[in-house]
């Protein structure tokens, strides 16, 4: 009886709360306090964004396509493979790009991973671009949540330990709910200072 609840609670919040945005507001709802902080914040920092194919820009074009080159397929653009794509583009030495997690709107809205290119103001998904080539995309609407800089990206990784899937690791979490969604700005963390 427990599972039907639960399904029809479901379905009842689909219809309720459509889209993205709906959908986390009916997760905020639901949640304690310290949840609904946390939901809180993503629901505020959430934008939608235009998200183009990477061959939009020739600039870019090429340096994916070296990326590619010197990367083994197995470690780069995957299905279901989202994280470790956009955190190793976005280590590319070679060219600035940023990582972002958000939510794409898919069947049910979805965390994902994908990466902006601040010179052309462009965000691409490889996953999305070559990791699904050739089939209809699957993913209707982006909604960035969290960019990440190249020393911001590499300290998440230090903390968590993994290539992305931030925004749903309990650090992250964690420091979202106990700075009051007030995040700490590690750019600005000065590691040289020497207490006297």
């Amino acid at each position: 009886m427990g599972r039907i609840k639960q399904i029809l609670k479901e379905e009842v919040l689909k219809e309720a709360y459509s889209g993205v945005e709906g959908y986390l507001q009916a997760i905020a709802q639901m949640t304690g306090e310290k949840q609904r902080i946390y939901y809180t914040w993503i629901l505020n920092n959430m934008k939608k964004v235009n998200v183009v194919n990477h061959t939009d820009s020739k600039v870019l074009t090429y340096h994916i396509k070296e990326l590619l080159r010197k990367t083994p397929s197995s470690m780069i653009c995957q299905k279901k493979g989202c994280y470790e794509t956009a955190f190793r583009t976005a280590l590319n030495r070679d060219i600035h790009i940023e990582y972002v997690e958000g939510y794409v709107q898919s069947l049910i809205p979805i965390v994902h991973a994908w990466n902006y290119y601040p010179e052309e103001n462009i965000y691409f998904d490889l996953t999305n671009d070559i990791a699904w080539k050739g089939e209809e995309s699957h993913f209707n609407e982006y909604y960035e949540v969290k960019r990440f800089g190249g020393y911001e990206l590499s300290q998440w990784s230090s903390i968590t330990g993994y290539a992305g899937g931030f925004l749903e690791s309990p650090q992250f979490m964690r420091e979202i709910i106990d700075t009051n969604g007030e995040m700490y700005n590690r750019d600005e963390w000065d590691y040289d200072d020497e207490e006297e």
